[in-house]
């Protein structure tokens, strides 16, 4: 499974993640640790980019855990939200699919877009997802680490078809065992920041 994952090993950050969750103790033939195996202390140093969100409904997914270093980039506390309550309405369906195809495959999934945050600061917040299942076996967790990087102001300030492609959303798959979807694992959808 390393290898499998390595192209999501971006960051001590995320390395710190994969090891965990690859780590995490499994029932025979699962390919998805549970949730309760996980413990967020395990992630050092690391914690305060976790992410931790539980999936209730199609377009219901819980924000359970916000590392306190992506918090200090947005307006508001988002743990106990919906995530797609937040999402910009362009993005709902495309997020909707994601956490679809991470919990029916199950597969590891990354997602990349621009947010803006306070004082009018735009960055790009990359996170990769990994999937945990409840005490029943079933995928209902995603595992996340998010790393935050500005964008230089002088990038957000020309309006142009550069700034524009820019305030896209683009998604990723890799399998863990269970294959990725068949659909293109790459593809983007356009939201304003």
């Amino acid at each position: 499974m390393n290898k499998i994952l390595s192209g999501f090993r971006s960051s001590a950050a995320t390395e710190r993640l994969i090891d965990t969750w690859l780590s995490l103790p499994r029932e025979a033939g699962a390919l998805c640790p549970k949730k309760s195996a996980f413990s967020p202390t395990s992630l050092g140093k690391h914690l305060n980019q976790v992410v931790l969100f539980e999936h209730l409904g199609p377009r219901e997914i819980m924000i359970r855990v916000i590392g306190t270093g992506i918090q200090g980039y947005l307006h508001e506390k988002m743990t106990g939200k919906n995530l797609f309550d937040l999402l910009p309405p362009e993005h709902v369906m495309a997020y909707s699919h994601y956490y679809k195809n991470l919990r029916e495959l199950p597969c590891a999934g990354s997602t990349e877009r621009p947010l803006r945050g306070k004082n009018g600061t735009v960055f790009l917040a990359c996170t990769v997802h990994l999937p945990l299942t409840d005490e029943e076996g079933n995928v209902r967790y995603y595992l996340g680490m998010t790393q935050a990087s500005p964008i230089p102001k002088h990038f957000t300030d020309y309006r142009s078809v550069g700034i524009t492609a820019a305030n896209n959303l683009s998604i990723s798959y890799s399998d863990i065992g269970a294959g990725i979807p068949e659909e293109e694992t790459y593809y983007i959808t356009r939201a304003a920041i």
